[in-house]
């Protein structure tokens, strides 16, 4: 026989009977002729055991009831719960939130951001080893140069450049590409490509303004040290030797012989002169003494004169030399013969023998009877008479060298560190006796202006050309004594030389003279182009050889860029969009401090509304086609398409559209190679008022709105003993008068701006970033929020919970009874069940002529909210007005996540809800009370 429990009025004790039946079916179809809306449980009333009969075979099931099971009916199953509660079954939000990332510390940035992000001084740049920029939603944006800007001059003198930029990862709409603020279209001559991922860069582009691009670009490499420097006038010559009979003396000093010549008027200390023409070989040296000539051909003389360099001289000068021989003939009579050896000789070699004050030279001669035939006569050892002198010394001096004047006087100067400088001033003392007063020469001093602009070494592997770019400021022209503009003439050397990878010297120095001449008083420029012998590096120099002069020539000149170029041949990059431009050097078109190429783009994605992939990309602002991109982006989220709540991403963007009435939008680029997909995620988030969450490993946005059912409730059985803190505040958190929120003005060409609330007085403002937010309707909403939390925020909960702080969240709405000044009538947990009589673990007193209702924590993570009464001289137990939506787990059964209730009066008030703001990782939990009023602006766009 079955039992039946009957709650008539679940709130009335004097309600409840009990009845066994042999049929159950029966009995609950004779009740619920009575109450319409009765149900039958077996077992505790929940909807898991709810056995109300539907259909026949529902029925069947209770006509075949086992003999001995115990039903509980519940007549008035619909009883009304507050008017503030939703009936409806509240999924508890994500254990895990997204959010929590964001609190999180960052590691300091080290490569440069992306200009869309930047709110002033936007420009084209290369941002080397960063991240691509990635674009979602709508931006101005400024693309990145991936390849040095190359610049060169046309037949015009006009000043071409050329840049490869890449906008961004993936696929955008462009509109309004402008250079600065001027339409590329509206520029002369310039060019504008933009080429899909996987697409030719000498191909079709999507979007095409000026003239198509039909080479590949080439690979260039910059000088860094070229900056526009000046080519000096060339060397002015001061004084040479005939005017001012120069001549040097030891220590690098510099001498005048002519009294009226004055050296500080043409020097001072600290210029740069130019020693030219001061070559000096070693003089010639006579020897004296007694000297003999032998078959050897030697001339051997012995002398008391040292001879300095003895060794280095290369020919002979016999003067007046001559043997006597005397001569047997046949007849065996003899006779003697005078023969002259006199003549200039080649010396091969010169030794020296010293003895005491004695020094004898041993001079050998070379091939002597090619100079004179007499010399072969010389078959013996002969003593002469004659001059002796040797010549053609191999030591030579050869001061010529750029030096600095360290100190002057009116007839001489020193120049600094000589010796250091040239090698050759050490040979003076020992040559030259300290000095070249008595040795004819045609010394010039020049005062010089860094003549040469150079060297530099320039690197680029397999570099195949150089290219010099010559800037004219004012022109090129020449005025006559009529003044006349007429042509003038300049010069331009450069000198290079082929260099590896440390600099050491491949080959010899290559010297080019680029003359031009021209009537000219507008700039202009000049590119020069050599092809270079061999592919790979090189170190260079200019200088301005020559200028024509005239009464008032114009020929300034500056290095404006050098380059190495070799050939490329990429032509496809795939997975980002690329740019490509051209720029001419007009007044309309570089108006402009620095480069700013820029345009609106919006990222073109897929989108999952219908819950598969669409099969075309369309550009989107949409959340939620940015969320599904990122998740399936193999660099960003790398995960399938399944890890998303795709349907409620979807509905909950048209939700947040349609409670607001605006449309809410996210467009931002993301440049931070370090930020993870859930600070990602998060990002987008915060700014289009959702939270972002995962459970059950499944990613879905959760939207902030006014609530009414808490997800989970806290009482002090899981709460830490004696961790709860509330502090109530009078005026705004932390002293803060308004808020200041900044934003991204899409109608006022993409410039910064803000809101201040309560108006522009603000003093000490809470300031916001909101990043990805272009239109003002949602920057206002967001300010307003932000504003309102900080107008009504008035207490301040934290706690320390045990493990059920795992399954709350940021913005989640907690019921948390004040075990700090109890107001409550009762909490604690869930002992025992009996039909819609439950038992409790604390005594609960409900007083009579007051309405309750009991929060109850169910297992699957909502929170139920029921009127409940007392049952008559009992306070551990309460009848319920309904059953709950899920099964109670009972504390006596041994269950750690026990059923927690909080009972309370049935006033509407909101006094325990509170909103989560922040939770660590040891369960501490912080919250501000909730109220409506925080989002009291979110209607004012409707």
């Amino acid at each position: 026989m079955s039992m039946l429990t009957i709650f008539e009025n679940p709130l009335d004790a004097s309600k409840i009977r009990t009845q066994s039946t042999d049929h159950v079916l029966r009995a609950f179809l004779e009740i619920k002729a009575q109450y319409p809306q009765a149900r039958i449980y077996k077992g505790q009333p929940c909807p898991n055991n709810d056995v109300t009969p539907t259909d026949k075979k529902t029925a069947l099931y209770l006509l075949e009831a086992d003999a001995d099971a115990h039903f509980y009916v519940v007549c008035h199953a619909g009883a009304a719960v507050l008017p503030y509660i939703y009936y409806a079954v509240v999924a508890l939000i994500a254990a895990y939130s997204l959010y929590t990332i964001l609190t999180m510390p960052k590691a300091e940035g080290t490569t440069a951001g992306s200009s869309n992000n930047e709110l002033s001084e936007r420009a084209n740049k290369q941002r080397i080893g960063a991240r691509v920029a990635d674009i979602y939603g709508t931006v101005k944006a400024i693309p990145d140069l991936i390849a040095q800007p190359y610049s060169y001059y046309n037949s015009d003198g006009i000043e071409i450049e050329e840049c490869l930029m890449c906008l961004g990862r993936g696929y955008y709409q462009i509109t309004d590409v402008q250079d600065g603020d001027t339409a590329i279209e509206g520029i002369s001559g310039a060019a504008a490509s933009f080429y899909y991922p996987g697409s030719s860069i000498i191909g079709s582009a999507f979007y095409q303004a000026g003239a198509a691009f039909t080479e590949l670009p080439k690979i260039v490499k910059k000088c860094s040290a070229i900056n526009g420097q000046s080519l000096s006038e060339p060397n002015e010559t001061v004084m040479d030797g005939d005017e001012a009979k120069i001549y040097f003396t030891t220590g690098g000093v510099i001498h005048a012989r002519d009294t009226a010549i004055d050296f500080t008027d043409y020097f001072e200390v600290g210029d740069g002169i130019q020693i030219t023409g001061a070559s000096f070989a070693q003089a010639d040296a006579s020897l004296s003494g007694t000297a003999t000539v032998n078959a050897s051909q030697q001339v051997i003389v012995t002398t008391t004169s040292a001879i300095a360099g003895y060794a280095s001289y290369k020919a002979l000068m016999l003067n007046g030399a001559s043997i006597l021989k005397t001569i047997t003939h046949p007849d065996a009579t003899t006779s003697t013969q005078t023969y002259d050896i006199s003549g200039t000789y080649t010396v091969s070699s010169v030794t020296q023998v010293i003895s005491g004050t004695e020094y004898t030279y041993t001079i050998q001669l070379s091939n002597a009877e090619t100079t004179n035939y007499n010399w072969s006569n010389v078959d013996a050892d002969f003593s002469i008479s004659a001059g002796i002198k040797l010549t053609d010394s191999a030591n030579k001096m050869d001061l010529d060298e750029t030096y600095t004047v360290g100190a002057i006087e009116e007839d001489q100067i020193t120049v600094t560190n000589a010796s250091s400088v040239n090698s050759d001033w050490a040979k003076l003392p020992t040559l030259f006796n300290g000095t070249t007063i008595g040795i004819d020469s045609s010394a010039a001093v020049e005062l010089i202006t860094s003549k040469w602009v150079g060297w530099y070494d320039l690197y680029l592997d397999g570099a195949e050309q150089a290219v010099f770019n010559l800037y004219f400021p004012s022109g090129l022209y020449n005025v006559t004594s009529e003044s006349k503009t007429v042509t003038e003439a300049v010069r331009v050397t450069m000198q290079y030389q082929m260099i590896d990878e440390n600099g050491d010297e491949l080959t010899d120095i290559t010297e080019i003279v680029w003359a031009h001449d021209v009537k000219s008083k507008d700039s202009f420029g000049l590119t020069k182009t050599i092809q270079l012998p061999q592919q790979g590096n090189i170190r260079f120099r200019l200088c301005k050889s020559y200028f024509q002069p005239g009464m008032n020539p114009v020929h300034a000149i500056k290095i404006k860029d050098v380059y190495l170029l070799k050939s490329n041949d990429k032509q496809i990059y795939d997975d980002v969009t690329i740019v490509r431009t051209k720029t001419l050097a007009t007044d309309g078109a570089l108006s402009v401090k620095e480069r700013q190429l820029n345009c609106i783009a919006t990222r073109m994605l897929y989108s999952y509304a219908t819950g598969q992939q669409s099969t075309e990309r369309v550009a989107s602002h949409n959340f939620a086609d940015i969320i599904c991109a990122m998740t399936t982006d193999e660099l960003i989220g790398r995960r399938s398409i399944d890890t998303l709540d795709i349907a409620s991403l979807y509905a909950t963007a048209a939700e947040v559209n349609a409670y607001f009435g605006v449309d809410i939008q996210f467009n931002y680029t993301f440049d931070d190679a370090k930020m993870s997909y859930e600070e990602t995620l998060a990002t987008i988030a915060s700014s289009v008022f959702c939270d972002a969450r995962r459970e059950s490993n499944v990613v879905y946005f959760a939207f902030e709105k006014p609530q009414d059912v808490p997800v989970l409730l806290f009482n002090h059985r899981n709460k830490v003993p004696n961790s709860e803190k509330r502090t109530s505040t009078f005026g705004v958190n932390k002293d803060y008068d308004g808020v200041t929120l900044s934003w991204t003005d899409s109608s006022d060409s993409w410039s910064e701006s803000e809101i201040n609330l309560p108006d522009d007085t603000v003093i000490n403002p809470q300031k916001i970033d909101a990043t990805g937010v272009t239109n003002y309707e949602q920057a206002y909403l967001l300010a307003y929020r932000a504003y309102n939390k900080l107008l009504h925020q008035r207490q301040a909960v934290e706690f320390q919970a045990y493990h059920e702080a795992d399954m709350i969240t940021r913005n989640d709405l907690l019921l948390v009874a004040d075990d700090t000044r109890p107001k409550i009538a009762g909490s604690g947990a869930v002992m025992d069940q009996e039909g819609l009589r439950i038992y409790l673990s604390q005594s609960a007193v409900l007083e009579a002529g007051k309405s309750y209702v009991i929060h109850l924590q169910l297992p699957n993570r909502t929170v139920d909210v029921i009127g409940a009464s007392g049952v008559a001289g009992e306070n551990e137990s309460v009848l319920l007005a309904r059953a709950p939506t899920s099964d109670l787990i009972l504390e006596y059964e041994g269950n750690i996540s026990c059923s927690q209730y909080v009972i309370t009066e049935e006033s509407g008030a909101k006094r325990d809800l509170g909103l989560v703001t922040e939770k660590s990782t040891d369960g501490t939990i912080t919250m501000i009370n909730y109220t409506d009023r925080y989002y009291a602006n979110d209607k004012d766009f409707i």
